[in-house]
């Protein structure tokens, strides 16, 4: 509501009667690109109904936007790729950074996301270890909120995904942290998926080919339920597989 009053628009009722019709691109919004915009939408997937209605509203009035299709508010579901600079990225975040801490409350799970955010765009550029600190600094400030555990679990797997390079025990510490999280909250989620997959790889680089099998089947299972046995990801679990059993013969 202050949004549309911002802009001096008759706040959208019950009786618009807006339909919701699914948008390829928008007509005013950009996916891609970095020219000014009046307005940045960023949304979680719950909200797809209401935000496709806001955007026709602007369409409507003629109001420019860029909007985030893949929700920012997940760290690892935002691709800094579609801004076209991820350096202007950074620069964004460490400035919306700096006012929240002279003007809100740090103890804030829209911080915490803000921080996530701001280490995919490090992981982006390169800069791991920027990464890595502001992943555990985000991490640190979800203490305050034990109700938030796709938050956690994201963090988690962004981790161990940046100890993949080289540190496995690391990488496979917080892989099995985010299993603990998602196997009771989230069980057989494409998200459990993807963990026990990351394990198997960590297990067969610690030449563990047994228990790499085990979990390279499990996620095998949980993604053919999901997605089917052509999806790419699943083609990936059997790529590994087939490498794990092939590495067994060996050994036999």
């Amino acid at each position: 509501i202050a949004f549309f009053e911002q802009f001096a628009l008759r706040v959208p009722t019950e009786n618009d009667h807006f339909k919701v019709q699914p948008m390829e691109l928008p007509k005013n919004g950009s996916l891609c690109n970095s020219e000014q915009k009046d307005v940045f939408i960023s949304y979680s997937r719950n909200d797809q109904e209401i935000t496709d209605i806001i955007c026709q509203y602007l369409d409507k009035y003629g109001i420019s936007y860029w909007i985030d299709r893949e929700s920012i508010h997940h760290g690892n579901n935002f691709k800094v790729e579609q801004i076209g600079d991820i350096d202007k990225a950074i620069m964004a975040y460490k400035m919306a950074s700096t006012l929240w801490e002279k003007v809100l409350d740090k103890k804030n799970i829209e911080y915490v996301r803000l921080l996530t955010n701001m280490g995919v765009a490090y992981k982006k550029k390169g800069d791991y270890n920027a990464a890595k600190n502001l992943y555990y600094e985000a991490l640190d400030s979800l203490m305050s909120y034990p109700g938030y555990y796709k938050e956690a679990i994201t963090l988690c797997n962004n981790l161990g995904n940046l100890y993949l390079v080289n540190d496995i025990d690391k990488a496979l510490t917080m892989f099995q942290m985010a299993q603990k999280q998602q196997e009771k909250y989230f069980c057989d989620s494409a998200e459990l998926a993807i963990t026990c997959y990351n394990i198997a790889i960590c297990k067969l680089r610690q030449k563990k080919s047994k228990d790499a099998l085990e979990y390279a089947e499990k996620a095998n299972q949980i993604a053919t339920k999901i997605y089917g046995r052509k999806h790419p990801f699943s083609k990936n679990i059997q790529t590994l597989l087939e490498m794990i059993k092939s590495g067994q013969d060996a050994v036999n």
